[in-house]
């Protein structure tokens, strides 16, 4: 069985198997990390949503619009509910082009005649201890245009009001994207 020669030195070029031939080699080049990957190093740009306060007796809603896409990170919301006896139900719902893609529903229902602010976000208690219910939702929520987040309430009243509410979320745009 002969050994295969190779020019000038008679060893592999440095970097191939001895099995490649002269012109297989092709450098390698860098690939993109897939979405997700490398999150410690992706930062978007900070920014603070203020939604405005709906009309009394509805639940708030939030579109989101543009070439960004945005990563929610938490926000806050309050709901005053009136003296009808009932306990509300509350879920973040979000939707895109008007098909709910997902719903997350609140740690706790709010009874009547109270205030409660609502902690959106991956971490939360089951309780209403410090005054907050927990909203959870995945630490993952990535919003684009087209898509709407907003909350759900189960038995509203027409007096129940929602206010104070505000979604923290990191800004990405076609230059954030070009880093991936």
């Amino acid at each position: 069985m002969s050994s295969p020669t190779y020019p000038i030195t008679g060893v592999p070029p440095m970097g191939q198997p001895a099995q490649m031939q002269d012109g297989e080699f092709t450098p390698a080049a860098p690939r993109p990390r897939l979405f997700g990957q490398g999150q410690r190093e992706l930062a978007g740009t900070p920014k603070i949503i203020v939604v405005p306060n709906p009309a009394v007796g509805h639940d708030w809603t939030y579109a989101f619009s543009g070439p960004s896409w945005y990563y929610l990170r938490f926000g806050l919301a309050t709901l005053t509910t009136s003296a009808v006896v009932a306990n509300r139900g509350v879920a973040l719902v979000v939707s895109y082009t008007g098909i709910r893609i997902g719903g997350f529903n609140a740690a706790a229902v709010q009874a009547a005649s109270n205030t409660f602010p609502y902690s959106i976000g991956a971490i939360y208690s089951t309780s209403t201890a410090g005054g907050f219910v927990g909203l959870p939702c995945p630490d993952t929520v990535i919003l684009k245009d087209g898509m709407t987040v907003g909350t759900n309430t189960v038995l509203i009243d027409v007096a129940d009001q929602w206010s104070a509410i505000a979604l923290y979320v990191e800004e990405f745009t076609d230059k954030c994207l070009d880093y991936l």
